[in-house]
């Protein structure tokens, strides 16, 4: 007799993709449609100090269904709340937390286990923000963005000095706070040859103007 498929997280991970199952009729083969739970694909992601297992409800789990069966819902926010404990909002909190974990959905894009990864972005911050926030874009974000080839020169050109004006909004921002004068060196140029970089008008005008 054969023994039957045990059902659960398959060795991959719930969010890694994966085949469908089957189910034999007979000479004929169905595959069976069933619902993944996705949840674990959230849980998994939150790194907070101090969470456990047992800190998580029924509620918190219906908050995390909302968020991944619904797409006009974009933000979900997980944090440990001084004296609320775990919380799980589609808002970010009023009050400054020591960290937080955010999952952001492309707009009205549809969650599966197979997509997960390029549909949702997820990182946590922590206190202070700003500083977090800084070290997210200039390690992360603004190194892939400029060294994307693919933009036309004309968007590219637009794009990035956005970016310059709100990093340096951003730098400013932060050295007032901890009452000194800081100001942003762009990161764009970093890497590249001083022969290429006097050549490109439009990013010698970028840097000048910051």
């Amino acid at each position: 007799m054969r023994k039957p498929q045990e059902e659960g997280v398959s060795p991959l991970g719930p969010c890694d993709g994966g085949g469908e199952g089957e189910a034999d009729v007979g000479a004929v083969t169905i595959p069976e449609e069933k619902e993944v739970d996705l949840k674990p694909c959230i849980r998994s992601r939150v790194v907070l100090s101090g969470l456990r297992d047992d800190m998580w409800t029924e509620e918190h789990a219906a908050t995390l269904d909302l968020f991944l069966k619904d797409v006009s819902k974009q933000l979900l926010v997980v944090y440990i709340d001084e004296f609320a404990g775990l919380k799980v909002e589609q808002t970010m909190p009023h009050q400054e937390q020591k960290q937080l974990t955010y999952f952001i959905r492309h707009e009205t894009a549809e969650i599966t286990a197979e997509n997960f990864q390029k549909t949702v972005q997820f990182g946590t911050v922590r206190r202070p923000y700003i500083d977090s926030l800084m070290r997210i874009l200039n390690s992360v974000f603004l190194p892939r963005l400029f060294h994307n080839t693919n933009w036309p020169e004309s968007i590219k050109n637009e794009f990035f000095s956005e970016i310059y004006h709100f990093m340096t909004s951003l730098t400013d921002t932060r050295s007032k706070m901890k009452g000194r004068t800081v100001l942003y060196i762009p990161i764009e140029a970093l890497s590249m040859e001083p022969e290429v970089v006097v050549k490109d008008k439009a990013l010698v005008q970028r840097l000048e103007s910051e």
